[in-house]
């Protein structure tokens, strides 16, 4: 078969499924006009045998349907029994290789990357939610057939849609996630972690060490070379997706380092910010709202420059 014709076929197999774009469409139109009995009968077939995809192609119900059809154009005249076989061949062909195209297609992986200054919102296939952090990124299948398998690095918020059946697994470098309904927080990287927000999850390393089963407010991550639960106590664990930040006498080093995560920025303090206590709590507050209030309470002067923050003249009040 040749490169084009691969194409094609993978193009057509994309229309059935209703997952062309327009450009696509347009070179589909042409290729219609110039084979109209080819398309109309694959659109036929495709009605009547795929009505639920993906599957896995039906070479028998394809024949069926072929000689259904042969014998609906063909009524009340007689047609050479050969030229019928030969049309019957050609339908069944070119279904399988729609076919052979839709699930080259449906299985080829989907790779989605958050970049340096973006939160992204991904659905899943299954219908889950998926939030990427910054410079994130996330690789699954286009359609999820036997089981939910997705990779995962930098930081990523899942929130899974129950399905017994076919548990969700999340892999990383160094670790693997696996759950049936829930919400977690995924850290990959040199120091990874998985925090639960809501439900069950159990937790593993890829070298296949004991699981570690985590409940909400749970979070497991290396401690001298041992995956193990912690209590997670962070309240701004997730104010890179919620842009909520809460501080309840809370170090100025540690808003600090709370606002550099949920902003994305990086933040130069005196030492002295370790001595500064705040209460405070920002909504949806843009960062420059967040650091004019903070330089009211602690007296700090600060200036941006690209990502890069400066705290100066920083006395507590």
């Amino acid at each position: 078969m040749s490169t084009g014709e691969e194409y094609m076929d993978t193009l057509l197999a994309r229309h059935f499924a209703g997952e062309t774009n327009g450009e696509e469409e347009a070179i589909l139109k042409k290729w219609m006009t110039e084979h109209p009995e080819t398309y109309l009968s694959l659109r036929i077939l495709w009605a009547e045998s795929s009505a639920q995809v993906p599957q896995v192609f039906d070479t028998q119900l394809a024949w069926q349907k072929a000689e259904q059809l042969l014998a609906s154009r063909t009524s009340g005249r007689e047609v050479p029994f050969y030229r019928k076989y030969r049309l019957a061949i050609g339908v069944a062909a070119a279904v399988a290789c729609i076919a052979i195209g839709l699930w080259q297609y449906i299985t080829s992986p989907v790779t989605e990357h958050a970049q340096m200054a973006e939160v992204r919102h991904i659905v899943l296939p299954d219908g889950s939610s998926v939030t990427l952090n910054r410079n994130a990124s996330i690789t699954y299948n286009r359609y999820f057939l036997g089981s939910r398998k997705v990779s995962a690095t930098g930081e990523v918020f899942f929130e899974v849609v129950p399905g017994a059946a076919k548990p969700f697994i999340v892999s990383t470098e160094k670790l693997e996630v696996s759950v049936l309904g829930t919400s977690f927080l995924v850290k990959a990287g040199n120091s990874p972690s998985v925090s639960v927000i809501t439900g069950k999850v159990a937790v593993r390393g890829q070298d296949g060490e004991r699981a570690v089963v985590l409940t909400p407010n749970q979070t497991a991550r290396y401690e001298n070379g041992v995956l193990l639960p912690f209590p997670e106590t962070d309240v701004n664990l997730l104010s890179w997706k919620t842009q909520t930040l809460v501080f309840n006498g809370t170090p100025l080093s540690k808003a600090f380092s709370d606002i550099e995560k949920c902003y994305g920025v990086t933040i130069s303090a005196p030492r002295t910010a370790d001595s500064c206590k705040i209460t405070s709590r920002f909504e949806h507050t843009n960062l420059d709202g967040v650091l004019k209030e903070l330089s009211i309470l602690t007296g700090f002067h600060y200036s941006i420059k690209n990502k890069e923050i400066t705290i100066e003249g920083l006395e507590c009040k």
